[in-house]
């Protein structure tokens, strides 16, 4: 069911570094079928680019911690997890309850390697992907 509700919002990238603006309008459409679709280009609503502006994810997308409060923006809950402060099997376990519940969806942000994101480094600059 969940994958269907992904499936049916899912947008490429408009901009090179939309990665996680791209996610963020899946997962919102996903969750609120309803509404009028939201557009990669209508997601920096005031309130979202009061977290961080369009033009500043376009050169240099955006951290995983970013994404959350810009989807809290969204009025949306946002639980970030990093890999690096925890165990292994702690994150496996984090991974596995959220996938279990239906009303939840897992960003994973990672290396892209793909200009102009920059490999991931202490300011978890990445490609975000949906589950």
């Amino acid at each position: 069911m969940r994958h269907r509700a992904l499936v049916k919002h899912f947008v490429g990238q408009s901009r090179r570094a939309y990665c996680g603006v791209a996610s963020a309008t899946i997962v919102v459409n996903a969750l609120r079928p309803s509404a009028v679709a939201l557009t990669q280009e209508m997601f920096f609503t005031p309130r979202a680019a009061s977290v961080r502006r369009s033009w500043k994810v376009t050169m240099s997308g955006m951290t995983l911690d970013q994404l959350a409060d810009l989807l809290r923006a969204h009025d949306l809950r946002a639980t970030v997890v990093h890999s690096s402060d925890t165990d292994l099997e702690t994150f496996r376990n984090v991974a596995r309850t959220s996938l279990g519940d239906q009303s939840d969806f897992l960003a994973d942000l990672r290396d892209s390697g793909c200009p102009p994101l920059k490999p991931l480094d202490p300011n978890g600059i990445g490609e975000v992907s949906t589950t």
